[in-house]
């Protein structure tokens, strides 16, 4: 028996090195010094690259950085957010004197959103929810990566001379960052459970871990240590976003049938008293309760659930 319970324990901890269940798990980021340090060389030495999200931004909440990657004095990438707008750039430092950006982009309505920032040759493109928002050109120079270089999600700093750069407000479903550009139409953005590491994922974070927990699961073949609440740079301080949190968040997988409000592979009662309850919003509690996808609770959607009534196809 006790063998057993050793060769369990070991199966436990072998699975939980590499991946976690799919789940509607989010990371919330309720604090301006929340932070999650990315440990290693991680500016990534390549021309193309796409860092996408799913994310949530809290109400009224300031334009800070969800994700930086940086080299000290040469490179800093980046994708910022707020609740009235986003855009992704790209810096170059001392030694490169040159600067792109997006341009203004659309503001960001309540609930979650998928944002993709892309680069491909000499064009760089921002995508909201599967449609293209924003082109622009953009330089490939002074790419690479070095020791000096760190990554974080959250809240970073340029230089120990520069001040701190606050953390974005809000939750992040899943963070996924590759070397090639993923995305060059309009798409439809992926779920958690169809992001999959492959060769060209450099970073891979699901958030779907405990609350209290202070290492993240890396699920792509960097396998980065990534530390809670950790600031990047030397004798900086920060705070943890909050782990564990699965009430409002997005679905991790397709819903069975669009009327199947809560997942149960059936359209009943409970779908119905969802629609009700949510009646002239547009829920972020229960996203899926706008059946249609029009950004309102109404009579389209109560139709779709009561001639889908029963099982699902």
């Amino acid at each position: 028996m006790k063998r057993m319970a050793i060769l369990g324990a070991v199966a436990a901890m072998t699975a939980g090195s590499s991946a976690l269940a799919q789940n509607s798990g989010y990371a919330h980021f309720g604090a301006v010094s929340d932070t999650i340090r990315i440990q290693g060389n991680t500016v990534f030495p390549t021309v193309d690259f796409t860092y996408e999200m799913r994310v949530r931004m809290a109400k009224g909440a300031p334009l800070n950085r969800v994700i930086s990657e940086q080299r000290d004095s040469y490179e800093d990438k980046g994708v910022h957010l707020s609740s009235t707008g986003f855009y992704g750039s790209m810096v170059r430092g001392y030694f490169c004197g040159s600067e792109n950006q997006s341009p203004t982009s659309t503001s960001l309505s309540d609930g979650w959103h998928h944002i993709a920032w892309v680069r491909s040759g000499s064009i760089a493109r921002l995508y909201l929810d599967g449609a293209l928002n924003a082109e622009w050109p953009s330089q490939a120079n002074c790419l690479g990566d070095s020791p000096d270089s760190w990554m974080a999600i959250g809240m970073i700093r340029y230089t120990y001379q520069q001040p701190t750069l606050p953390s974005f407000l809000g939750d992040i479903d899943w963070i996924r960052v590759s070397s090639t550009p993923r995305y060059f139409d309009a798409f439809t953005p992926p779920f958690e459970c169809e992001v999959a590491a492959d060769s060209q994922t450099l970073l891979l974070l699901k958030f779907n871990e405990a609350a209290g927990t202070t290492t993240l699961i890396d699920e792509s073949p960097s396998h980065f240590q990534c530390d809670v609440g950790v600031a990047v740079n030397p004798g900086g301080s920060a705070t943890s976003p909050t782990l564990g949190n699965t009430a409002g968040g997005f679905p991790a997988c397709a819903p069975v049938c669009d009327s199947d409000i809560d997942q149960s592979h059936a359209t009943d009662g409970i779908d119905l008293a969802i629609v009700l309850a949510r009646w002239g919003t547009n829920p972020t509690d229960y996203p899926r309760a706008d059946c249609n996808h029009d950004g309102i609770v109404n009579g389209s959607d109560l139709a779709i659930v009561l001639g889908a009534w029963g099982p699902c196809p």
